[in-house]
Order: C-alpha cells, then structure tokens, then sequence
C-alpha cells in the first residue's frame, strides 16, 4: 500500500505536522498537530481527507498545541 504523506511546518517554530493517509483515501492520520489547526483542517479538505485520529509523537509544547482545537474542529 502507497501512502501520502503532506508534511506542514507550523506554529512560531515551525514544527513539523505531518498528515499521513493511503495513497486516494478519504481518512487521515494527523502527526504532532502544534499548533495552527485552521490550517490543518484546511489541508485535509484540500486533499479531500477527513482526520481519522491525531497521534503524538512525544510532549513538548510545540507538538501538542493544536491537538484540543483539531479534535472540536474535526469531530
């Protein structure tokens, strides 16, 4: 199976957010949503992708900010 894998730099640092999903699918994993979750639910409507769950890879500030406001936003 081929994946997809849109990278995003965001917040002040400019983390890397990463929004993984089989290659055509409508479902998405969304990796270290920092910050900027407008900007990732713009992305994932872009690539015509729903966000299926958020993982985080570890607990620094920069890769947890937008988890709460992604998770209201996306259901």
């Amino acid at each position: 199976m081929a994946l997809d894998v849109t990278r995003l730099e965001l917040g002040p640092i400019g983390t890397n957010c990463y929004l993984v999903r089989a290659a055509g699918s409508a479902e998405a994993v969304v990796v270290d949503p920092g910050a900027d979750a407008a900007e990732i639910r713009l992305e994932l409507a872009r690539l015509g992708a729903g966000c299926t769950a958020i993982l985080v890879t570890h607990g620094h500030w920069d890769h947890l900010g937008g988890i709460a406001d992604l998770a209201e936003g996306t259901g």
